[in-house]
């Protein structure tokens, strides 16, 4: 079963904000970059398996994990786990786990995560042998509005729709369209809302070739971000 969580912000240029006002709001640069459509995290077919995750309040849930293991983007910090995978259709389009070494710490990484350092977590990773194991999610977010871009600029031919744009960020004023972007990670040929499934982005090993070093298992909350080249496009937690 796939967990669901939608999550609702202001098109605001405030100071940088991880959490919002209420801990659980997107972050002010939530939604800035005109994309609708599905986006998906390719995961290896097959993996879902149940599992124990550990809530905030000090109870557990049995949720869908998927469970795979081969070379993906990975790194830590002295207080969290850092995994990044990358999206299927989208140059340079990441969505970033980071998962705390320990609960405890779940404030104190939260706090460590500012506007500047978050752009930095492409330097915190990279290509590792990992068992990765992150629960089956995804997130709606909708946006509409007009948004100041300051010191940004981004081209992109068209929308994962297929739909012509073309867009210079670069501090003048644009009006979005509204709409509804789900971004996913699930396997390999399931299906959703418009869903089209995602295919392999690199040449994956054989399981049997791959020499594991790391883990990144997210049992417990954990903090996730997507990024395109550079941008943060929203922040947010998980069982948080």
């Amino acid at each position: 079963m796939t967990s669901f969580f939608q999550f609702t912000h202001e098109n605001t240029n405030s100071e940088f904000d991880i959490f919002g006002r209420d801990g659980k709001a997107l972050a002010s640069y939530g939604n800035r970059l005109p994309f609708q459509g599905v986006w998906t995290v390719p995961i290896p077919p097959r993996t879902a398996r149940a599992g124990q995750f550990h809530l905030a309040d000090g109870s557990t849930k049995i949720i869908e994990f998927v469970d795979f293991e081969y070379e993906v983007l990975y790194g830590e910090t002295d207080s969290a786990k850092v995994l990044a995978l990358e999206f299927e259709r989208t140059f340079d389009a990441k969505m970033f786990f980071i998962l705390p070494k320990n609960e405890s710490k779940f404030t104190e990484v939260q706090k460590e995560l500012s506007g500047t350092s978050l752009l930095d977590l492409n330097q915190t990773v990279k290509p590792q042998a990992v068992n990765v194991q992150i629960p089956l999610f995804e997130i709606e977010t909708s946006y509409s509005g007009e948004v100041d871009i300051k010191d940004r600029r981004l081209k992109h031919p068209k929308n994962l729709l297929g739909s012509l744009i073309s867009s210079h960020l670069d501090g003048a004023k644009v009006k979005y369209f509204g709409g509804t972007t789900y971004f996913q990670v699930t396997e390999w040929g399931a299906t959703g809302k418009g869903f089209e499934p995602a295919g392999p982005i690199r040449s994956w090993k054989r399981l049997e070739s791959i020499e594991t070093k790391y883990e990144f298992t997210a049992d417990h909350p954990f903090l996730f971000a997507v990024t395109i080249r550079g941008i943060v496009l929203f922040l947010g937690r998980f069982g948080g």
